[in-house]
């Protein structure tokens, strides 16, 4: 089969694109730039397009599938020359489900936590000798890990998104994968380009759950209230409800109790002692002993931009964090500040999605926000999504997020730099915080 993958630079695009060659398709694809690790991956697979951009003269008759990436939007104009050949479309989701319905399948969804969720049940059941395939939207620690992983398993853990499968088609991803176990870790506002408001967002796991069959197993959390909410709906499916486990801090260091045993983890905070909780329930679920689920835990050290630490001086430490979001601002905050309740707590937050970038969504910032000692707010010049922000007064700005006085407003890398390291505060915690990447900033100067 010839298939022609539009946005193959995307990274789960490009290894769909390596996992169809090597079931024996025919695969070629397109791109408007192209990043590395990505690029030198389709380099060594001979799937690199011979040039950037696109080009509707490479869509022919020929041609008997396209996937569309997430980055292709609706004018792309080889995907406009593949509707006027009625080539058959799919989104990413919609085709990946076409090669998992023989699979048992473990899907996790939710506003916060996927990822880290995700890979907690992955990392249970490669320990466990269950070799899973997998879908994921964090990027592994182990660089030879990838987001994707599709074989003859009989076992697939999912990361759900909710949100839309591409251009052209506005049903969310999650919807596509029909679990047999689901989780549901908690509900908050996100999306705000295409969710105009909560209502709007919590209807698309209404809508959800009402699609589930009576035999799946859905793990949900009891502590958050609107997840409950949906749930205690009339919905026929098996419930099994979770709350965060007992834990202490001890040393900075997490230790998690169940049944009179103690295990210790390399995660932070209590949301990700919630994140273990569902990630437990669903391999209990699949028949993993729960001590033995903990065990495995202790060897998990996390997916790369979740809280993870990058520098390390006797003057401070540097995490970098994928929070962009109110909800996943709040948390990390509150989890530094749990951690490390007697250091300096200095959060750098990028306004870089749309949601961020929003005059409504940014004032619900504030609840997060407020558990640092000092903000520094960034916004990149080069972000068009948030060029209103930037025709802004810092005095503007103040009174948008309006949290306390120490807050400081930066639209140069080289300016946050400089004012990250004049503030007097010793043996401080820095959390760079974004869905974006501070225009590629050096944190080693950050620790000067």
């Amino acid at each position: 089969m010839k298939i022609f993958l539009i946005a193959i630079g995307g990274k789960v695009m490009s290894e769909l694109a390596l996992y169809l060659k090597l079931q024996g398709h025919t695969v070629l694809g397109s791109d408007d730039e192209i990043f590395e690790p990505t690029r030198s991956r389709l380099i060594e697979s001979q799937l690199m397009p011979e040039k950037l951009g696109w080009d509707p003269k490479r869509i022919d008759t020929s041609i008997e599938a396209i996937i569309l990436g997430k980055h292709a939007f609706k004018d792309n104009p080889e995907l406009l020359r593949a509707k006027e050949l009625n080539i058959p479309v799919y989104s990413f989701p919609e085709y990946i489900q076409g090669l998992i319905t023989n699979k048992k399948r473990i899907v996790v969804s939710g506003t916060c936590g996927k990822t880290t969720t995700t890979a907690l049940i992955i990392n249970a059941l490669e320990q466990h000798g269950l070799d899973p395939d997998y879908l994921i939207g964090g990027e592994w620690k182990c660089k030879s890990k990838s987001g994707l992983k599709l074989s003859n398993s009989s076992i697939i853990v999912l990361e759900g998104d909710e949100y839309v499968s591409s251009a052209l088609d506005d049903t969310p991803k999650m919807y596509y994968y029909n679990p047999d176990i689901l989780i549901v870790n908690n509900i908050y506002w996100d999306h705000i380009n295409v969710f105009s408001d909560f209502t709007s967002y919590r209807k698309i796991f209404i809508e959800y759950f009402s699609m589930l069959s009576k035999d799946t197993i859905v793990i949900y959390n009891q502590e958050d209230a609107t997840v409950n909410e949906i749930v205690d709906k009339s919905f026929n499916f098996i419930r099994v409800p979770f709350t965060t486990p007992e834990y202490h801090v001890c040393g900075n260091r997490y230790i998690v109790a169940h049944n009179g045993n103690e295990f210790f983890t390399n995660l932070l905070g209590r949301h990700n002692m919630q994140n273990i909780a569902a990630a437990a329930s669903a391999c209990q679920a699949i028949g993993i002993d729960i001590n033995k689920f903990y065990k495995y835990t202790e060897n998990f050290t996390g997916i790369r931009n979740r809280m993870e630490l990058v520098a390390h001086s006797e003057e401070a430490s540097l995490y970098v964090d994928f929070a962009h979001n109110y909800a996943k601002v709040r948390e990390t905050l509150k989890a530094f500040k749990e951690t490390f309740p007697d250091a300096p707590l200095i959060a750098c937050l990028e306004l870089y999605n749309y949601s961020c970038s929003s005059f409504e969504y940014i004032p619900l910032l504030r609840e997060g926000l407020v558990f640092a000692d000092y903000v520094i707010i960034y916004i990149s010049p080069h972000n068009k999504r948030a060029s209103e922000l930037l025709m802004l007064s810092a005095d503007q700005l103040m009174d948008i997020i309006n949290i306390h006085e120490n807050i400081h407003f930066s639209s140069t890398k080289e300016g946050l730099i400089a004012f990250v390291n004049q503030l007097p505060y010793r043996k401080k915690t820095i959390v760079m915080m974004s869905s974006g990447n501070f225009d590629h900033i050096s944190f080693n100067k950050i620790m000067v």
